[in-house]
Parts: C-alpha cells; structure tokens; sequence
C-alpha cells in the first residue's frame, strides 16, 4: 500500500498514484487539522501537468432520478460545495502567506507553479450515466467558483478513475 496515511480512503479506492511528490492527503495536515471542526476539506490536492486538482472520494453518491429525500439530496451537494470551497480558500490562504505550512507538508511544486484548478470527484458505487447527473449538478451548485476561479468539475466512477491513472484500485 501507500507510504503515505490516506491515500487508500473510507470509500476503499487506493490512490496511491497520487503518492507522487505532487499530492497532498489535505485532511491529514497540521494547518488543517489547526482550523477546528468548521473548515471541511476536500481528501487530496494533487498536481498534474498544469492542472491542480481538488480530489473528494465517495462510497456512493444519489443521483437526481432516483432521490428518496430531497433534503438529504440538498444536504448532500452542500457538503461537497463545502468541501471544495473550505480547501480552494484554505490553499489560496496558503499561498498568499496568510496561513503557514509550518510542517513543511504541502509539495513545493504548488508554490511554483501557475495552473488550472480541477475539482474532481470519484464516486465508486456509480453508473457512467449517473456521474453525469451528479457533474450537472455540482456545476449548478460551483457555478460561482467556476466563473471566478475558472474551476473545471469532473465527476467519474472507480473505473474512470482507474483508467485516467488517479485510483490504481478497489480495495
């Protein structure tokens, strides 16, 4: 397995290509675990080509055809809007020199490099078709980060993970 605590998560995916000196399991920092129970972060940061990508992984995920409870469909793309804007304002805090990396934890390729931010989420227990919905709405929910931050959203199943190199399995 990884050298690295995380990279293989509660939704039994290993990522451990992304143990690659370019990737960060975000949630098991000091300068996040310092901000107390009401930040939320993404899992992963991970740094590809000129795309910095903001990984959340999920067991399963409802898809808008088959909900049973509106609300707890509503709760849940707030918490993944919650995750992903807590860590984008938690990395871009970072960077402009308002938090440390006292620990020396995050890469110091993400102090260099000028990217494109990604944020991605890999849903294991997910029909191709399903991720499309999910894609959909998480894009009505990110809208405004999108028009500001030029975020691109990418929501795949284990497979498609696997197959573009971010997952190397199910565990």
């Amino acid at each position: 397995m990884s050298k690295i605590k995380g990279f293989e998560n509660e939704s039994d995916m290993d990522f451990t290509p992304l143990d690659n000196g370019k990737s960060i399991y975000i949630e098991g920092t000091s300068l996040y675990k310092s901000l107390g129970e009401d930040v939320k972060s993404v899992e992963f940061l991970t740094l590809r080509g000129k795309a910095l990508y903001f990984i959340e992984a999920k067991t399963t995920m409802p898809n808008a055809v088959s909900i049973k409870d509106e609300k707890k469909f509503e709760e849940d793309f707030q918490d993944l809007y919650d995750k992903f804007r807590h860590s984008l304002d938690l990395f871009a805090s970072k960077k402009l020199g308002i938090h440390n990396d006292s620990e020396g934890e995050f890469p110091e390729c993400f102090d260099k490099t000028p990217f494109v931010i990604k944020f991605l989420l890999v849903i294991r227990n997910s029909e191709k078709e399903w991720c499309l919905q999910v894609k959909e709405k998480l894009e009505e929910k990110l809208l405004s980060l999108m028009k500001i931050w030029k975020v691109q959203v990418f929501v795949w199943n284990s497979d498609e993970a696997i197959k573009k190199g971010f997952v190397k399995g199910l565990l």
